[in-house]
């Protein structure tokens, strides 16, 4: 029955975990009750190249946090980089997945996005050292770096770097100075650089660099010092944040210790009625 009881709530608080997916805006999570939540953030991929090239993997960072009834997060889930269909040019940085407060001087965590590929050479993962927090440098000016925490990703001569806060837009196209086409790759939404004549920098806390006749930089991954249980790695799976409250060491001993009372009672009716 103890067995029963504890899967019960288990599953009960895993229905309530909130879970939220790409949309291309900023969302919003208010926490119902104080309490410690973990985070689980992963963010986009880098933009694939018709010559064979594959889009970096985007990071994925989780940790725990006590978070006060109340507070409000602003959640931004990233974007993929958008893919190269010609022959010499780069695919879109990713965008990062960012988690943060109104106002916050750093952010609860940020999964960063996978550099754009380049031909067939495939762009770089996301890191996992979070660095400085600035945009990433536009190798020559050829691709546009991913935005940072703190800073815009640099701009090429072709297109824009990727958004910081608050917009985190993706880099886009522009025309080229002496005529014809431009920025071929979209940045994903998180602050993803554009692809040009090299991959885009994928976002992050500090943004991926844009290559050089070149895959792009990965945008670095983040989980701030206060928060507990920290992990940061990279996967392929598609970009998303998900929040779940962490069940108490108390609560569980006092649901263990209710139905122990219950099987006791239980015990000595049937034993009173055997007597009878």
């Amino acid at each position: 029955m103890v067995s029963v009881a504890v899967a019960a709530l288990a599953a009960a608080q895993a229905e309530a975990a909130a879970v939220f997916g790409y949309t291309g805006s900023i969302a919003q999570w208010t926490a119902p009750t104080t309490a410690r939540y973990r985070i689980t953030a992963i963010g986009g991929r880098g933009g694939d190249n018709i010559g064979g090239g594959s889009g970096g993997r985007g990071g994925i960072a989780a940790a725990t946090f006590q978070i006060f009834g109340g507070t409000t997060l602003n959640l931004v889930v990233a974007g993929d980089g958008a893919g190269f269909l010609g022959i010499y040019g780069g695919g879109g940085g990713g965008g990062g997945s960012w988690v943060y407060g109104n106002g916050a001087a750093l952010p609860h965590l940020v999964a960063g996005g996978g550099g754009g590929s380049y031909v067939s050479v495939n762009g770089n993962d996301a890191g996992s050292v979070a660095g400085a927090g600035q945009g990433g440098a536009s190798f020559n000016y050829q691709a546009d770096g991913g935005a940072g925490w703190f800073s815009d990703g640099q701009a090429s001569y072709y297109g824009t770097g990727g958004k910081s806060r608050p917009s985190f837009a993706g880099g886009s196209r522009l025309p080229r100075p002496y005529g014809g086409g431009g920025c071929f790759s979209y940045g994903g939404f998180g602050g993803g650089g554009a692809g040009c004549y090299g991959g885009g920098g994928g976002g992050g806390f500090s943004g991926g660099f844009g290559g050089f006749s070149d895959r792009g930089g990965g945008g670095t991954s983040y989980v701030a010092s206060w928060a507990q249980g920290a992990s940061i790695g990279v996967t392929g799976d598609a970009a998303s944040i998900t929040i779940a409250a962490v069940p108490e060491p108390e609560s569980w001993a006092l649901l263990v210790a209710g139905f122990a009372a219950m099987g006791s009672v239980l015990r000595a009716r049937r034993v009173t009625l055997a007597r009878g």
